[in-house]
């Protein structure tokens, strides 16, 4: 596969923050594949290795048609490059971390106005990753 593209397929993953992202097919398909896996990874959350199982089984299902997961090349807003595998692991596995936490929590309660803002509205927010997953900033 080739390592850049200046327009992403339909299975392909576009890791940005944009609302372009989010709604991007293969992004909705990605968030569907998180989603029916996360009873199986919660399930199984004893164990590191059937964890990665699971993760793996998930980059399977986007590469076996063909889809990458995708970043905009630095300096450009039309050049995607592939992610390394590592970070692709890192971002399919909080995906699942997230979506087992949200699947166990009734409601989320937080003294800041932007989470609780979240928590109340089905929209896409703008600190979201194009997976949903929150753009924590590390201290």
């Amino acid at each position: 596969m080739d390592s850049s593209t200046t327009s992403p397929g339909p299975y392909d993953v576009l890791c940005c923050k944009s609302s372009e992202a989010y709604e991007y097919i293969g992004n909705r398909n990605f968030r569907a594949l998180v989603q029916s896996h996360s009873s199986t990874y919660a399930k199984v959350s004893h164990s590191k290795v059937l964890k990665s199982q699971v993760v793996n089984e998930i980059i399977v299902s986007i590469r076996s048609p063909g889809g990458r997961f995708l970043q905009r090349e630095k300096g450009s807003d039309s050049v995607w490059t592939v992610i390394p595998k590592s970070r692709i692991r890192e971002k399919v596995g909080h995906a699942l971390r997230r979506a087992v936490g949200k699947g166990s929590k009734k409601t989320k309660t937080t003294d800041s106005l932007c989470f609780s803002t979240m928590a109340t509205t089905n929209q896409p927010q703008h600190n979201y990753f194009s997976d949903g997953n929150y753009n924590a900033q590390k201290g």
